[in-house]
Formats: C-alpha cells, sequence, structure tokens
C-alpha cells in the first residue's frame, strides 16, 4: 500500500486554499527555504495517521475562526496482496456501499481516500472525525462499518516520524518504540516466546538458587518476630520484561575503542537511525508511512550521498512511503522514480507548492532556494550526472573547452584519449572552483581542473592550490602545460589550435569577432575572440581542422591521462578510428582545398543529442529544449535522438533556433502578440513545457523548434541505429556523450549500427 497523494487545508501555514502533492512512488523529497511549511505537511500527515498525536488548537489551526476546520485527505494504492490489506479493501468497500445511493466504490479500485478532520469551535473545543470518503464525497455510511474499517486500517498500517534533531533516545520513547516492537513480535514470534521462556525460567532460577537462603533466613526471624501476623516471606527478582528491555537497548560502537551511541558524532548516530528504518521497512509485515525531517543533517557531502542511497532502496519498496525535507541537495534521488516538490510562502504567509521535478529531470531551478549563489545549484546537477564508466573527472571552464576536447579527438581518431573521463563543464573560472570542490565531495574519482592561463583562470588555480590544497601541476593545469619555446605566451584554449586555422577562421568571417591579436615569439599569434567568434567556432573547426591543427591537443590529453592515473591508450601516436591523412608539410591543406573538400564531400549537417527524456519530448512536443548557451555547430539542419542506447529513427528539420528563451507564461503571451508564426510555436511549447511541469516559470532555455514525427520534412529510418561501440579494452561505450555531429545522406541509407555509420563517415 503506498500513499500517493496529499491534500491539506486550514492546517497551520496551509489556509484559504488546500495544498495538494501528488506523490511519486520512490523518494518524496520536500524543499524550500526555512519557514516555508515543510514541516508543516509532515505534521499533518501525522495528524491524520497517528490518533495520539495531540492537537493543538491555538497553533493548528491558522485561525480562530469556526470555518477554519483543519482537513486532511490522504489517499492510498492499494493491490491488496497481503491478507490485512485484503481484507481493508473489502471492510472499506463495505462501509462506502453502506452510504446512500453508492454503487461503485474506490475500494474495489484499490484505492483509499482516509479523510480527518477537526471540527468545532473555541467553546466546544476541536473534535477528531474520522472517515473514508466515498466516490460521492464525505458522506456518512454505517457507524458500526465505518469503525470495523478503521481498525483493519490501523492494522494494515505504521506511521513514523523522525523529527529534525531527533536523538535516538527520544525515538525510542515515541510511537517508534511501541512498532519497532511489534516488527520484533512478527518478525521473530518464535525467539520472542522462547526469550520470554528463559526469562521466566531465569527468574525462578534466580529465586529457587540464588535468593533462597536469604528467602529462609528473611521468613525465619520475621515469623518469630511477628508469629500471629507473618507466616512467610518471599523475595521477587526484578528482570525486566521483553517490551521493557527492548526499550532501553543502548547501542555501542567500536573503532579504536568502544563508545556509547550517544558519545558518537550526529552523522553516526543518523546511520543507526537509518539502519532502524530500514530493518523496520524489511521485516514489518504491514506497510510504512515513513516522514524523515532533515536526514542531512551533520554529514558530511559524500555520506549524505550514501544516505541517499539508502532511503532510495528504503522507498523502493511497494509496501513503503517515504516523505522528507531537506536542505541538502546531496540526499535527494535522482531515480526516475523519485520527485522533488519546492514549497514557498506568500506575501500573506500561506505555503503553497511551487514547482516538481521527477528526480532523474533537470531541476536546479528547484534547488536554488536551498543556496546564496543561484548557480550551485547548476554545479550540483552537472557533479551528480556522473556516467557509471567515468573513471576520472575533467573539470574545464566551458562548454566550448568540451568541445574542443571532443573535435581534437575526432579530427586525430583518437576519441580513446576521451574514454574514461567524464568532461563537466562549469561555466567560468570562478565557478570552475566551486564545481572542482563540489565534485571532490561527491565522488571518490581521480579530478582534474583545466584552466585558460589568462587572469581569471590565474587566480582560479591560484584559489584551488593556496586555500584548498589542489596539487598544482597534479590536479590543477592550465593550457600554458603543453607549451614551450616561443609558443609560450598562451591565453586561452582556442591557441591551441595551429595559427593556420585560426587565421582561415577570421579571414572566413572578418576581423569584427576578434578582441584582440597579438603577436608571439617565432611565427605564432594569439587571437582573442569575442562571444560571437567563440559560439561559431566550433561549427568552423568541425567542418575545417585536420590532424596537425589539433597537436597541442593530443598532447596535452596524453598529459591529462598520465596525471589522472589512466591506463595508455595505445602505441604512440597510434591514430584510432580512421585512416590517417597524407598532410602537406605545413601540417594542414590550404583553405582553398578544404572548402572545395567541404563543398564536394562533407556536410556535418545532422547534430546527434543524448537525451533519454528529449526523444519522448520531440515525439510530444516536436521540439528540442536543452541548456542556454549551449554551442552547436552552424551548419546543422537536422537532430537526431540517442536514446535507449540507439539513434532513434525520427530525424526532424531544424525549422526555428532560438537561444535564451524565458519559460514563463508572460514571455509566452508576449511571444503570442506579434502575430509570427514562428512566435506561436514557441510561445506553445513554453506553455505546454510549464503545464506538463517539465520546466520552472522563469527557467531560460534554448529552444529548436523541429518538423513533426509525422512531416515530410523529418527523416524516418526504417529502424533505430543500433550502438555497438567499444572502447579500446572492448567493452561497451556510449557513442555519443554531449553531442556528436553526422550526416543527414548517411542516415538516409539506413545504417543497422553505429560502426556502420561510422565506416560510412571514414569513407569520406
Amino acid at each position: 500500500m503506498k500513499l500517493t497523494r496529499v491534500w491539506i487545508k486550514n492546517f497551520r501555514s496551509i489556509f484559504d486554499e488546500p495544498l495538494t502533492l501528488e506523490l511519486s512512488e520512490g523518494m518524496n523529497a520536500l524543499v524550500g527555504p526555512n519557514n516555508c511549511g515543510k514541516s508543516n505537511v509532515l505534521r499533518a500527515i501525522r495528524l491524520a495517521l497517528d490518533p495520539e498525536y495531540p492537537f493543538n488548537r491555538s497553533t493548528d489551526m491558522p485561525q480562530t475562526l469556526a470555518w477554519a476546520v483543519p482537513k486532511i485527505e490522504l489517499t492510498f494504492e492499494c493491490d491488496g496482496k497481503p491478507s490485512p490489506e485484503k481484507t481493508l479493501l473489502k471492510y472499506i468497500d463495505t462501509y462506502e456501499r453502506s452510504v446512500e445511493g453508492v454503487k461503485k466504490t474506490n475500494a474495489e479500485e484499490g484505492i483509499i481516500r482516509f479523510w480527518v478532520n477537526y471540527a468545532g469551535n473555541e467553546r466546544t473545543g476541536a473534535s477528531r472525525q474520522e472517515t473514508f470518503r466515498t466516490k460521492r464525497g464525505a458522506l456518512q455510511g454505517d457507524p458500526e462499518l465505518r469503525k470495523k474499517a478503521l481498525g483493519q486500517f490501523r492494522k494494515a498500517l505504521r506511521f513514523v516520524m523522525v523529527e529534525s534533531g531527533q536523538s535516538m533516545e527520544d525515538l525510542l520513547q515515541s510511537n517508534f518504540r511501541d512498532i519497532l516492537h511489534s516488527v520484533i513480535k512478527e518478525n521473530l514470534k518464535d525467539e520472542f516466546v522462547l526469550a520470554e521462556k528463559r526469562r521466566a525460567e531465569y527468574m525462578d532460577d534466580l529465586g529457587d538458587n540464588l535468593l533462597e537462603p536469604l528467602r529462609k533466613r528473611i521468613s525465619s526471624v520475621l515469623c518469630d518476630l511477628f508469629p500471629k501476623d507473618l507466616t512467610d516471606a518471599s523475595l521477587v527478582p526484578s528482570v525486566s520484561g521483553i517490551d521493557e528491555t527492548l526499550s532501553n537497548v543502548s547501542v555501542r560502537l567500536t573503532d579504536a575503542v568502544e563508545t556509547p551511541l550517544e558519545n558518537k558524532g550526529t552523522g553516526v548516530r543518523g546511520g543507526v537511525m537509518v539502519a532502524m528504518l530500514r530493518y523496520l521497512s524489511e521485516h514489518s509485515q504491514r506497510s510504512v508511512v515513513f516522514a524523515v525531517e532533515e536526514p542531512e543533517a551533520f554529514l558530511h557531502p559524500a555520506a549524505q550521498e550514501e544516505l541517499r542511497d539508502d532511503l532510495e532502496d528504503l522507498a523502493r519498496r511497494r509496501d513503503v512511503t517515504l516523505l522528507m525535507t531537506t536542505h541538502s541537495p546531496f540526499v535527494i534521488s535522482r531515480e526516475r522514480e523519485a520527485k522533488v516538490m519546492s514549497l514557498a510562502k506568500s506575501g500573506l504567509g500561506r505555503t503553497n507548492a511551487t514547482r516538481q521535478a521527477s528526480g532523474n529531470e533537470p531541476r536546479a531551478s528547484l534547488l536554488g532556494d536551498l543556496f546564496r549563489d543561484a548557480a550551485l545549484p547548476d554545479l550540483m546537477e552537472r557533479a551528480a550526472e556522473m556516467p557509471s564508466e567515468a573513471r576520472a573527472v575533467l573539470v574545464v571552464e566551458g562548454d566550448t573547452d568540451d568541445d574542443y576536447l571532443r573535435i581534437a579527438t575526432r579530427v586525430s581518431g583518437r576519441e580513446d584519449l576521451l574514454e574514461g573521463i567524464h568532461v563537466l563543464p562549469a561555466g567560468g573560472a570562478n565557478k570552475a572552483v566551486a564545481q572542482a570542490l563540489i565534485t571532490r565531495a561527491t565522488t571518490d574519482r581521480s579530478l582534474m581542473v583545466l584552466l585558460d592561463n589568462d587572469e581569471p583562470g590565474k587566480k582560479a588555480a591560484g584559489d584551488l592550490k593556496g586555500k584548498f590544497g589542489f596539487q598544482g601541476g597534479e590536479e590543477v593545469l592550465t593550457y600554458f602545460a603543453v607549451l614551450d619555446g616561443p609558443a609560450k605566451g598562451i591565453e586561452e584554449a582556442e591557441d591551441l589550435f595551429s595559427s593556420e586555422l585560426l587565421e582561415d577562421f577570421v579571414r572566413v568571417h572578418g576581423e569584427d569577432i576578434l578582441t584582440e591579436k597579438v603577436k608571439l615569439a617565432g611565427n605564432s599569434w594569439h587571437y582573442g575572440f569575442s562571444a560571437h567568434g567563440k559560439d561559431m567556432l566550433p561549427g568552423f573547426l568541425e567542418e575545417h581542422a585536420k590532424q596537425g591543427d589539433v597537436r597541442r591537443w593530443i598532447d596535452l590529453l596524453e598529459l591529462i591521462r598520465a596525471k589522472l592515473g589512466l591506463d595508455a591508450t595505445g602505441p604512440e601516436g597510434a591514430l584510432r578510428g580512421r585512416p590517417v591523412e597524407q598532410a602537406p608539410d605545413d601540417g594542414r591543406a590550404s583553405s582553398a582545398k578544404v572548402r572545395a573538400t567541404r563543398e564536394r564531400t562533407r556536410s556535418d549537417d545532422v547534430v546527434v543529442v543524448p537525451a533519454g527524456d528529449g526523444h519522448g519530448h520531440y515525439l510530444r512536443y516536436s521540439a528540442y529544449v536543452c541548456q542556454a548557451g549551449r554551442a552547436f555547430s552552424a551548419s546543422i539542419e537536422r537532430i537526431g535522438f540517442y536514446a535507449d542506447k540507439a539513434i532513434q529513427r525520427e530525424i526532424p528539420k531544424v525549422m526555428l533556433r532560438r537561444d535564451g528563451v524565458m519559460f514563463a507564461r508572460e514571455e509566452a503571451e508576449r511571444l503570442r502578440s506579434t502575430g509570427d508564426r514562428d512566435d506561436a510555436r514557441l510561445a506553445e511549447v513554453v506553455e505546454r513545457h510549464l503545464a506538463d511541469g517539465i520546466h520552472g516559470e522563469g527557467d531560460v532555455q534554448q529552444v529548436f523548434l523541429l518538423s513533426p514525427p509525422d512531416n515530410p520534412d523529418t527523416l524516418t529510418l526504417k529502424r533505430p541505429v543500433v550502438n555497438t561501440k567499444k572502447d579500446h579494452k572492448g567493452s561497451p561505450t556510449a557513442w555519443v556523450q554531449k553531442q556528436r555531429y553526422t550526416r543527414a545522406n548517411l542516415l538516409a541509407h539506413n545504417p543497422a549500427t553505429t560502426d556502420d555509420l561510422d565506416r560510412a563517415e571514414r569513407v569520406l
């Protein structure tokens, strides 16, 4: 039995408008700033499920008015497989049918709608009323049938709440103790009976043997002194019953010495608490609703992630519902079955649910209230998206650094140099410091930070080494590291490409894209590009770069792999995945020849993006939405979706690309007001994404409007292109990690596998 819906009205900060929360099958996390009402939600659930939980009219009612009656409705889904639940559904069905006019019941559909309210006023006091709602509402049926169903409801369901900062001692003095006892009795019934028998035998042995001589002497003396009043005396040893003994169990932990739990840190005590919750869920013969406040308190981020794994396992059970409040993004589940719900207070002090997201969806906007710096949630999200095959993490300043690394490995045929390395763009030098610290706290994988050699990069490197103990040259590198002799003077990542290639880029697009051009020693130049120039450069590199243009990048990656302690990738200079092109002595072909070759054979007009949910979203919305500022080649005409280990069949045409679109209802209205057809489509995408909870109000995204799946402009393959790519060890590896370019004319030949597609590309 799972709790699936919570409806609350007129309880503490939840008034006027009801608060409705649709729960998931996995972990349900409530986030938001302090005093936004998260704990009030858990206390309302406790008030409903724990009849012994005291109701305080002065604090629990938002106003002392007759109409402000606290009302709570909890909806459960129940398959009726365990015997107690089967009986419960039967009793509730009978009760529902006793209500006049009810023919169809919730119970026959496996739905239980438990309703609690506290009626009354200041004069009469508040009295608890509870029932099961029917399809006709809260109309009352036969009271005896209702009482019978409520009794079975208590037998079939347990509620456990762990309050913020609650000690183990306090927890064991609450209803948790009674639940723990009953679980032990249910799960270890024979052992419990045996323990009671041995306790009785022990007491008999104490009385018959150890205490008998003393009893006889006391009896003899007293009978002599009071012969008319006393005839005998007995000594009864005080041996606690099993229930009382279990309540007084203490936990002692051993490291260097044995220490009582109360002398351990709060993190260790929290771990013991979670272990007890796990025991309850694994051995209880009834369904359990767990409400846990701030389980992460005082835990190191890495330990919080371990706690998250424990809580995920707990929530995964069909008979366990887990709700928690938290101020830590580390304990929030990233599983598809989980849900994150953000709460906030209005200007009137009313608690509202503002946004929600599944665990595997982008949710930086929901976590923003947890941080002073609004950028930190995004850094947390990026750190969390760690591929299981990653053996090391390389933090770089921006997406273009990531693009350059992948372009260089592809051009040289050395994709193997990035195998096992998760490249993590931070969004600037300052954010690279935060990203590195967060990543180091949340993973035990090898870590390196790669920075520009300009002033922001140098400052970031200095902070990492001087303030945070990163090892210079081993954990922090700048692009300066792979240059020697007259080439020194490096400033930014773009300078690792050959000067000739960058000169061609400037020649094609004009010097308006430059912010500076500085002559270095020898024949090399440093080019400073504008933001617009940097946006266009990756696409130019994809189309024009040759092996000789990326030599320094390959040197850099080989150095990085050595520093990270990764295995060698093959013989020195070996190029994998494509034949080595014969280049002129200057290391590259002339610009004219490159442009002619491009026109004749090469036009990477399809970008394939890794998007498990993105493909489904395209089928639903005919659009692709990604983070704002993400760089793509200017030549792309279509988008392919890599999902479920294959390039999916639909390769839609890009009808419009627009960056920096604000997902807000006011923006949608503004777009519609222009009268432009493309703006109207953008408005529809924004509105539907907001309505479906995919993005939150105020999110800024990049949007591609695509041809619909059934549109003739959409290239539809006969079958998905199955990924068969393997790394140098022969293990399966992703064909694309961030994005990858290919050609529509090759896909139109319907390659069966990615190896077939790669071979077709190499021919060209």
